[in-house]
């Protein structure tokens, strides 16, 4: 059920979210005294279908885009939905998904209600922007002075590219592989801001691209930037490829997968935990405040405003045209009281095996500005790698989990990346992710502002590389070389490397 808070406005940057609402923000040439909940659909009807940006079909999406952007610029609504995602988005954890997946429905319906204002269409679907489809750069429709589409602070070129390791195909399809939710998607975490470590989505392709972009994108006033967008619905549709994919191994079933699900206090963080979990932030086109629930997202179908993908992929690799007949919202929906996501079991870890110091960095070399550190397997978790090797139907997931990586300062954060490899014989900064040997790569999107994050932490599932390794005659039987490769993406002077000597490793071992 949906919780409303007191009516209250909060201000950060000089911006007051009471203002959300178009309603309260009159757009020239608009008349603004209907309310949202009198409408209960959209032309063309419901689930709506998100399309490529690359794709026909989403020619008029993309032209309904940047006007709705040009009219939502000229209200102080656009800075608005930014401040929203200031003051309450969701990194690091496990709503990291849900709780963007919400914002980016409301975001869609304030585009629909600008354009009816505006006496457009509201047959409007957010595009999504596949980095892969672009040849890993900036897409050409956010160029050019005049373009609602255009941010002139990104420090990224038109013919930059985003880094192979983290949004090239091969690196996408091994992450939509991963089985573990919590790998996929994010750590556990008590509450909405609490760090539980970055899954391989968001370190991987998410963070790598606001930061590469950079300017409005590299921080966490990023919606300003019309990209941010484009590139977070490309987020969730890779977040609804993965549930796809594994209809059995759904996130609604996080605590089958890590462990015993408590944190320091005793709180069990179990499905039911994560489920019931209310994720605040979020305002009505009148700028009430409410709240939303995680398992009230999990269908995209059944959430208020639904929607779907063009195409999707199913376990077997075979593209799914998934466009649905059009389908009507109960009335007076509007975007107030949320829709059931079902119910879902919660299975219980059979097995769950951790090492707490699984390994020390070794080396720091300034020259090759390598991190060396060794990963010890202990004798447990070596007997799980054996069966890794030999069991087809292997069940179980090995987790590295990399701790206490300091965040650097303002300049060096949009800069610097991290890409870890596993028993490289000559590793060098020319290595790419078609190596063997490499594991995973982390850029940073943190707040910066006092009393921001000074270190993160992420999660590295080890199941394919540790195969893949053993496919080309390296494999790990009792410790491992974890090489760390430290980057700086504009090619200017790295700190010195001891910087990171804080870093630590926990192994984790869980089969349910």
């Amino acid at each position: 059920m949906m919780r409303r808070s007191d009516r209250r406005a909060f201000v950060s940057g000089g911006v007051s979210l009471g203002v959300l609402g178009l309603l309260g923000c009159k757009l020239p040439g608009s008349d603004l005294s209907a309310s949202k909940d009198a409408v209960d659909t959209v032309a063309g009807g419901y689930p709506a279908v998100r399309k490529s940006i690359t794709s026909a079909a989403a020619e008029d999406d993309l032209r309904l885009y940047r006007k709705a952007v040009a009219l939502l610029k000229e209200s102080k609504v656009w800075t608005a939905q930014a401040t929203i995602h200031y003051n309450f988005c969701t990194h690091g954890n496990w709503f990291f998904l849900p709780w963007h997946r919400f914002y980016l429905m409301y975001f869609e319906e304030v585009c629909r209600h600008a354009l009816r204002s505006a006496g457009e269409s509201d047959a409007f679907s957010l595009p999504y922007w596949s980095w892969p489809d672009t040849d890993r750069r900036i897409p050409s429709l956010a160029w050019g002075d005049g373009n609602p589409l255009f941010d002139n602070t990104r420090s990224m070129g038109a013919s930059d590219t985003f880094a192979d390791a983290a949004c090239g195909a091969g690196t996408l399809t091994g992450i939509l592989q991963i089985k573990n939710f919590i790998d996929f998607g994010g750590g556990r975490a008590s509450a909405q801001h609490a760090w539980g470590g970055s899954g391989h989505l968001e370190s991987m392709p998410h963070n790598t691209v606001h930061s590469a972009v950079g300017g409005d994108m590299g921080h966490f006033m990023s919606p300003l930037d019309p990209l941010f967008w484009l590139h977070h619905a490309n987020v969730d549709r890779l977040w609804a490829q993965w549930q796809a994919q594994h209809p059995d191994i759904i996130p609604s079933n996080p605590n089958a997968q890590d462990g015993d699900g408590k944190d320091a206090n005793g709180l069990v963080l179990d499905a039911k935990f994560w489920l019931d979990y209310v994720l605040d932030g979020y305002e009505d086109l009148q700028g009430v405040r409410f709240t939303q629930v995680v398992k009230d997202c999990l269908d995209t179908t059944k959430m208020l405003k639904p929607y779907t993908y063009d195409v999707l992929v199913t376990a077997a690799g075979t593209p799914v045209t998934t466009v649905p007949p059009a389908a009507k919202v109960p009335p007076n929906l509007a975007l107030r009281g949320p829709l059931s996501g079902g119910t879902h079991a919660a299975p219980v870890d059979r097995i769950f095996v951790q090492s707490k110091d699984a390994g020390l960095i070794i080396k720091i070399d300034q020259a090759s500005k390598i991190i060396s550190a060794n990963i010890q397997f202990s004798p447990e978790l070596q007997t799980y790698l054996a069966r890794l090797s030999s069991s087809p139907n292997f069940t179980g997931s090995f987790t590295l989990i990399v701790e206490h990586i300091p965040v650097p300062t303002d300049e060096l954060a949009h800069r610097i990346s991290l890409d870890f490899y596993a028993n490289h014989p000559e590793l060098t900064p020319e290595t790419d992710a078609s190596d063997v040997h490499f594991l995973s790569c982390y850029s940073f999107f943190v707040h910066q502002h006092p009393g921001a994050q000074s270190e993160v932490s992420l999660r590295i599932s080890l199941n394919q590389p540790l195969l893949k390794m053993r496919a080309a005659g390296s494999e790990v039987r009792t410790a491992m070389l974890l090489q760390v490769l430290v980057k700086d993406r504009l090619l200017q002077a790295l700190p010195n490397l001891d910087f990171f000597s804080s870093i630590r490793f926990r192994l984790q071992y869980t089969e349910s």
